[in-house]
């Protein structure tokens, strides 16, 4: 089973999700492949600007610096690197994005694939009702270590106490 992060807009008010006009971002959180073995292409189709500019100048330079040094061989190790991390680290990526436009985590759903994390995300808020509001006890007031209570048996030695 797959894990996937629901993300709502910041948009989502009370009116739209009765209206039932809920809008929901569900990113897998994994691997990449599509990202690991086309990165600037994932990287552009997922609106990543900056890290697609990123990459880009790294993978140039690298190529650059290749072919200065006569090695193409580091700059395929490179290359092949960088497309690695973006594979492992493309998700987070988007998942960064979207909490910086403003996008609220909503939960984290496990699933064999997309259509049933929608499936259950939204059939999980449809059920949904306000929890109750907890009510904080009152605590005894905390008293150091070391000293026993009043009036308190001394403490036993190992698991199990035996009086006497």
């Amino acid at each position: 089973m797959a894990s996937f992060v629901a993300m709502i807009p910041p948009e989502a008010d009370a009116r739209s999700e009765a209206r039932g006009e809920e809008r929901a971002v569900f990113v897998r959180d994994g691997f990449a492949w599509l990202g690991f073995i086309f990165p600037l292409f994932w990287l552009l189709w997922h609106r990543l600007w900056i890290e697609a500019a990123v990459v880009l100048a790294l993978m140039l330079s690298f190529g650059a610096l290749g072919d200065a040094f006569q090695t193409p061989s580091a700059a395929v190790l490179v290359s092949f690197l960088v497309q690695l991390g973006v594979g492992l680290e493309g998700q987070n990526w988007r998942l960064a994005k979207l909490r910086r436009g403003g996008w609220r985590e909503a939960g984290a759903i496990e699933a064999h694939d997309l259509d049933e994390a929608e499936m259950r995300f939204f059939a999980g808020r449809a059920e949904a009702e306000p929890a109750p509001a907890l009510v904080a006890a009152a605590l005894p007031p905390a008293r150091p270590f070391g000293r026993p209570t009043p009036g308190a048996a001394p403490a036993p030695l190992g698991l199990i106490g035996y009086k006497g």
